[in-house]
């Protein structure tokens, strides 16, 4: 991955930050071809303001189930002794 641009929003999700990301690309560099976004970014109407600009699209379309930064541990199966998978981490 290579960061072109960068801005600052008080939007609490990237739903509709997708087209003002890409616009944040300094004007003295070529555009890009490709733009690779996660499923925080999914929205069809921010997506085809970049394909009619000639911008490929690719983004994840399916979040894991898992939480997105969840760090707790799995729960153990039933009669499963918990281990600590690293020596810090207990």
């Amino acid at each position: 991955m290579l960061v072109l641009g960068a801005r600052v929003s008080n939007c609490a999700n990237d739903t509709n930050e997708l087209v003002a990301d890409v616009k944040s690309i300094p004007s003295d560099l070529r555009p890009p071809k490709t733009v690779l976004a996660d499923t925080g970014y999914m929205n069809g109407k921010e997506v085809r303001a970049l394909q009619e600009r000639g911008i490929k699209v690719l983004m994840a379309t399916k979040a894991p189930r898992r939480r997105k930064h969840d760090f707790r541990r799995e729960k153990p199966k039933k009669n499963e002794k918990l281990q600590a998978r690293k020596p810090w981490i207990l």
